[in-house]
């Protein structure tokens, strides 16, 4: 069963529109957090909350930054694991990267555009 928690509201103007089901038939709007089977998926990872399941989420778009011999170095965006939460990659031409230090315990993978890899 999916569970949404909250509700979409759009500034328009000097007026806030706010709506507990969608204006467009067929669009659900999870604007806080949507719950299913065992997972949380957010937006945001400072949305996590203890009562979450395993939290899934972007915004901050992650990186790692690989370091070869001598002074090389390279950033991609990655897929970060930690033990309550997984922060997707985004791959928009507009979107930065948040270089991530990933914790002895965390799995990162990184994304090359033709493969995952983790590091």
């Amino acid at each position: 069963m999916v569970r949404c928690i909250g509700r979409i509201q759009i500034p328009f103007g000097s007026a806030i529109y706010t709506w507990e089901k969608p204006p467009i038939s067929g669009v659900m709007v999870c604007p806080v957090a949507l719950d299913e089977g065992g997972f949380t998926f957010t937006h945001d990872p400072a949305d996590l909350q203890s009562d979450f399941g395993y939290h899934v989420c972007g915004h901050v778009h992650p990186g790692i930054r690989l370091r070869g011999a001598g002074r090389q170095t390279m950033r991609l965006r990655c897929f970060h694991f930690g033990a309550a939460q997984a922060v997707m990659p985004a791959y928009g031409a507009f979107t930065g990267m948040h270089v991530v230090t990933p914790a002895a315990t965390d799995r990162v993978f990184a994304t090359t555009g033709e493969a995952v890899i983790e590091v």
